[in-house]
């Protein structure tokens, strides 16, 4: 028997956006849209098993508290299948508390779960937690009130001032870092997704996850360490905090080599690099292409020491207004980091361009295969990526 981990989530705080938020809401609207909520995770499982238990980070410096957590069976739309439902605890308590920087695990739960199930992980908490994180396509939140036991719509939290912006909150899972399952057969590849926003919020990896739910159960097992604002060269900006982790060529010791029978990564990251320089995000410039190609190659010769197997994604395709003179900067930046990351030592390469780019001749996504910023994947970018991968390039 082993435990292999089934989920992952990267933890930074967001002190700095909460702070600068309570500045614009004041204390009284601030302190109405944390009301106490439900939060899910709905998880598609991929291997089988006969136990589970859940790992929290807390990455904030001020103590994380978490009322109640449940666990379930449910559907691939998050209805709670009636009679499953078990509270998580630690060391025999069901209330969480983990102390700043700190870490704790649950205690195991007798639950067996099949490869294709999906399982329920529900959060209540009474009080708002800085270290957080979303894979929002697989998450959902509810009105205020402890909802775990039971099925609920999701709800949008987001206050006026922000729609207002054009910007919005997805559901925030607090110091969840990781879900292991207990299996005694199970001899999986374990991929780990080295990404961004665009890896994070799960447009495409909630896709691949279910493709190999369907087509290879039981032979991989897919884990999402994407932050939002990563990039693979810089650490977040100064004035942003920790909120966007440090330098990818950095974490990727913690939140890929040091988890638990990682054998493959993908790696998608660069994105960030190339369109945060000289911006609001950071006033400095992109790295050159030599600095990023250097970034690239630590990561894959660190990789192959390791014996793990490397696919890297070029970069996704975001608009670039060419007309501007940062724009013909960033574009010929685009060509360059692809050349890359193209002879970075890269197990295999994935070129993002053929399936994702608008074949006109402009830095653009095609039609409807991006959100409204040109950047992130909407739903069906991410499927259409999903469909043209062949899972055998994915196994070691």
């Amino acid at each position: 028997m082993k435990w292999i981990p089934i989920f992952t989530m990267c933890q930074t705080t967001q002190r700095k956006i909460y702070e600068q938020m309570r500045s614009q809401m004041g204390e009284e609207q601030m302190n109405d849209q944390s009301a106490a909520r439900t939060v899910r995770l709905i998880l598609p499982v991929s291997v089988t098993g006969s136990r589970l238990r859940l790992c929290f980070k807390n990455a904030d410096l001020q103590t994380g508290e978490i009322q109640r957590i449940v666990i379930a069976k449910c559907t691939e739309s998050g209805q709670i299948a009636e009679g499953t439902a078990q509270t998580v605890t630690f060391q025999g308590e069901s209330y969480l508390t983990v102390e700043g920087q700190g870490r704790k695990t649950s205690d195991s739960l007798r639950i067996n779960v099949k490869a294709g199930e999906y399982l329920a992980v529900s959060a209540y908490s009474e009080s708002m937690n800085l270290s957080v994180n979303s894979i929002e396509a697989m998450m959902i939140q509810s009105e205020p009130g402890d909802l775990c036991d039971v099925t609920f719509q999701n709800v949008d939290p987001t206050p006026e001032f922000m729609r207002q912006r054009g910007l919005y909150m997805s559901p925030q899972f607090p110091m969840l870092s990781m879900i292991e399952i207990e299996t005694e057969e199970a001899e999986p590849t374990v991929i780990g997704c080295l990404g961004d926003s665009i890896t994070q919020q799960g447009y495409w990896f909630y896709p691949l996850l279910k493709r190999i739910c369907r087509e290879i159960p039981e032979k991989a097992v897919l884990l999402n360490a994407g932050i939002a604002g990563n990039r693979l060269c810089k650490d977040s900006p100064e004035n942003y905090g920790t909120l966007f982790g440090c330098a990818g060529v950095k974490r990727i010791e913690e939140d890929i080599f040091e988890i638990p029978y990682i054998n493959t990564i993908i790696f998608a990251l660069g994105i960030n690099d190339l369109m945060s320089g000289e911006s609001e995000y950071d006033s400095k410039p992109s790295p050159s292409a030599e600095e990023f190609g250097r970034a690239c190659r630590q990561v894959a010769e660190r990789a192959g020491k390791a014996n793990i197997h490397t696919v890297a994604y070029t970069l996704y395709p975001a608009f670039i207004d060419s007309d501007t003179e940062i724009g013909k900067k960033r574009e010929a930046l685009f060509h360059a980091y692809n050349d890359e990351i193209r002879r970075a030592g890269f197990d295999k390469v994935i070129e993002l361009d053929p399936i994702l780019k608008d074949p006109d001749g402009c830095q653009r996504y095609k039609e409807g295969m991006s959100q409204p910023d040109g950047l992130h994947l909407s739903d069906k970018g991410g499927a259409v990526l999903v469909e043209t991968l062949c899972l055998e390039d994915l196994e070691h």
